[in-house]
């Protein structure tokens, strides 16, 4: 394990919510499957990249737009994976 979960944890304090993050990346579940990522952007561009290691997928978007460009498309693309419907679910 390259990470103890008191790297990874980012404690909730006041408006913020609790996190997880490893090395810089987001750690959580989708429908249950395991992922790691990171989003970025700023004006006319922004990015998604999520992996699913146990699913051995990766999914990545790039868009030359504003945000939440990318992270509309990347849902649409889960959905489809996942649940077999083009819907934009969050």
């Amino acid at each position: 394990m390259l990470m103890s979960p008191q790297i990874i944890v980012m404690q909730a304090n006041g408006n913020i919510r609790a996190r997880l993050r490893g090395l810089g990346l987001g750690v959580s579940t989708y429908k249950r499957h395991r992922w790691t990522g990171h989003n970025r952007g700023t004006l006319g561009v922004n990015f998604e990249m999520t992996t699913f290691p146990d699913d051995q997928t990766t999914v990545i978007v790039m868009a030359n737009r504003d945000r939440p460009v990318a992270s509309s498309m990347k849902r649409k693309a889960l959905s489809v994976m996942f649940d077999g419907t083009p819907g934009d679910q969050r």
